[in-house]
């Protein structure tokens, strides 16, 4: 639980991504660590609101 901020939410496991998760959301949980959706889950990043991961992830 290294990415726990003070509002109790954690961030998402994805390098890169800033998504806060909470246990009410749908969120992804696997040996990595919990992730805010799928994509991350999947290491594709995502495009959430002010969040944009996925554009920052060149292969």
């Amino acid at each position: 639980m290294a990415n726990v901020s003070n509002d109790g939410m954690q961030e998402c496991a994805f390098a890169g991504c800033h998504c806060k998760v909470s246990e009410d959301e749908h969120y992804i949980k696997t040996a990595s660590g919990i992730f805010c959706c799928e994509a991350c889950a999947e290491g594709k990043g995502c495009h959430h609101g002010n969040c944009n991961c996925a554009a920052n992830q060149q292969q």
